[in-house]
């Protein structure tokens, strides 16, 4: 996370909205090519990283998303009931002009069950 960050601010991308969650871990996942070229993936964070601890309260004061020019989120995220939640604000809160990304990169392994997972994304918009 601390690294991310700093790539980030030295690259000119405004991060004063993006909490720092104590005692949490950054979700890693670890991507190599295969020796036939394809994507091996030989790691995936699942424990309750920061990204699933995010909450409106206390991390983000939803007016600031009025003046947001870009939110960008995936199902990474929706894997944790918490996390929908706070997106669900997120996207009640942003403006009519907020350009919305949406990832769908699934990862199966961090949900409950197939079927919470294409629902939860299913009915993301």
């Amino acid at each position: 996370g601390p690294w991310l960050r700093s790539v980030l601010e030295r690259e000119g991308v405004n991060v004063s909205l993006s909490p720092t969650i104590e005692n949490s871990a950054t979700r890693n996942a670890y991507v190599l090519t295969g020796e036939d070229g394809n994507r091996v993936f030989l790691g995936f964070s699942t424990q309750r990283c920061a990204d699933a601890l995010l909450n409106a309260q206390d991390h983000l004061p939803l007016q600031a998303l009025q003046a947001t020019e870009l939110l960008y989120f995936g199902s990474v995220m929706q894997a944790d009931a918490a996390s929908r939640r706070f997106i669900q604000a997120l996207l009640a809160s942003r403006a009519s002009h907020t350009l919305t990304v949406y990832d769908p990169n699934l990862r199966l392994s961090l949900w409950s069950s197939p079927t919470e997972a294409y629902s939860e994304v299913a009915a993301t918009f």
